[in-house]
């Protein structure tokens, strides 16, 4: 156990601080540091103890390390519908820093939608837009924040947003999803070759997962740019593979294939 907690702790920090380094090549691994990392990863979403020792470690990173470390867990714990302890985690990487705009909008959703609080659903969902004046949803965000304060519950069924109060259908998410995708891509200056959904998977009774599968070609620091911007995204993407598929002799320019998912709350 204490190896693996000295492995998770090495893991998160590490996620946390390169994400925010984009000269460090991290996404060139081999393929059995991939496993190592994906077993690491889904035994420490399991282990609870392991959460809990985050506690031995605050002293040892940075603040936004440390903010984007509690984010990272929240958002596990939202995709296990643990939502209150989803809370207690976003609103540790509060504490860090203050100004982590993506951690706002989870608690927003939070209190919306399971936890039915609307005072601090708007609490949170004001701050998100105080932080994201510019962000593409925030007129979806403010009309949300009309309809929880009117307590006016038809409103869910007429907003067009498609990551906030309404019923979207499947089909409606994954052309969200695409968008989105080519969108961070674009901004990225990675070309995609191909792009594919797959069947939508029913995760509970209030979430689904979309998934996509796509392959790429840029230079590695392009596509830590694309990763960096897909892991943290609001809509709760998350890049579920990823794997360099060859690279051409002499040049910058590599392919990958990935498969990025969406959690959809109903």
């Amino acid at each position: 156990m204490v190896m693996f907690l000295l492995c998770a702790h090495h893991f998160f920090i590490t996620w946390a601080e390169e994400s925010n380094n984009k000269s460090i090549d991290y996404f060139s691994i081999d393929k059995n540091r991939e496993e190592r990392v994906d077993d690491q990863y889904e035994q420490f979403k399991k282990d609870s103890a392991v959460i809990d020792s985050l506690k031995t470690w605050e002293s040892e990173a940075g603040p936004w390390a440390q903010a984007r470390a509690y984010y990272n867990i929240g958002n596990m714990l939202f995709e296990e519908k643990r939502y209150k302890e989803a809370v207690r985690y976003y609103q540790k990487a509060i504490e860090f820093d203050s100004k982590e705009k993506d951690v706002y909008y989870q608690l927003g959703v939070i209190y919306d939608r399971f936890l039915k609080n609307n005072a601090k659903a708007v609490e949170y969902f004001t701050k998100y837009v105080e932080l994201s004046p510019d962000a593409k949803d925030v007129p979806y965000v403010k009309d949300r924040i009309i309809s929880l304060r009117m307590g006016d519950k038809a409103r869910r069924q007429t907003t067009t947003s498609p990551l906030v109060g309404k019923e979207s259908s499947d089909e409606e998410e994954v052309v969200f999803l695409l968008k989105t995708i080519k969108n961070f891509a674009s901004e990225s200056n990675v070309k995609i070759i191909d792009i594919t959904p797959r069947k939508t998977k029913n995760e509970s009774e209030m979430t689904k997962k979309y998934i996509v599968d796509l392959n790429c070609e840029a230079p590695v620091k392009k596509m830590i740019v694309f990763m960096h911007k897909v892991e943290n995204s609001h809509a709760l993407l998350r890049v579920e593979r990823f794997s360099v598929i060859s690279k051409s002799k002499g040049s910058e320019i590599s392919r990958f294939s990935l498969t990025i998912s969406k959690i959809g709350v109903l």
